[in-house]
């Protein structure tokens, strides 16, 4: 379950035995007042078996996982209501055994990677910035996703994970293929049995730049 900047909650379904549930990614409306979910029908990514769900930070492209023994993962281009169906020919990424299912993903703070927990292994893939297609890097990241484990910096290139009660702090060093490196006096410890990590950040964009000191008036 994720929200967007624009005021929508995707949330991933996986059918049941029942029939009641169609397996798919959920869309709702939030209300800004209120915080209500106006549920939009069939407006998301539709595949047996969904996994994993991401988007980027500006809103415009989801990204989602399906499979058991196989599977696979592609990007959607999302739609000003919100919606996001996957186009008649996706130029989906193909996986199986050992890779799938996609059991979690992880966008980056500029938009520009996804991290993907395939089966046992992680990928890195680079994010197309007018179209959303993926092309897979081969570049093996040295950590793990699951959910609720890692978060992305929204401004800076870092990306935290929490492993055995500890968090990581990984920087992102080449944008052209995902490589990260863990930084210097990582990891750091946290108290036991903590299970999940947040960020908080007062800008949704880049620092602003640096400022000189200026005499009003000039001096004489």
């Amino acid at each position: 379950i994720l929200t967007s900047p624009n005021g929508y909650l995707y949330s991933v379904f996986q059918a049941v035995t029942n029939g009641d549930q169609p397996s798919g990614i959920a869309v709702f409306q939030i209300d800004p007042t209120s915080g209500a979910l106006n549920l939009h029908s069939d407006a998301a990514a539709i595949h047996f078996n969904e996994q994993s769900i991401a988007i980027n930070p500006a809103g415009t492209f989801l990204f989602d996982g399906w499979g058991l023994t196989s599977g696979g993962i592609e990007s959607t281009p999302i739609l000003s209501d919100g919606s996001a169906i996957p186009p008649s020919s996706p130029d989906a990424i193909s996986l199986a055994g050992s890779n799938s299912p996609p059991s979690a993903m992880l966008v980056d703070g500029s938009g520009e990677l996804l991290y993907v927990q395939q089966g046992g292994q992680m990928a890195a893939y680079v994010i197309a910035p007018s179209t959303g297609t993926l092309s897979a890097s081969g570049v093996v990241p040295p950590f793990d996703l699951k959910l609720g484990n890692a978060i992305a910096d929204p401004v800076e290139p870092f990306v935290y994970t929490l492993q055995s009660d500890q968090v990581h702090v990984f920087e992102i060093v080449d944008f052209t293929n995902g490589t990260v490196v863990e930084s210097n006096g990582s990891p750091y410890p946290i108290p036991i049995g903590s299970f999940g990590l947040t960020i908080t950040h007062n800008s949704s964009s880049a620092p602003p730049a640096q400022h000189a000191a200026e005499l009003v008036p000039l001096s004489m």
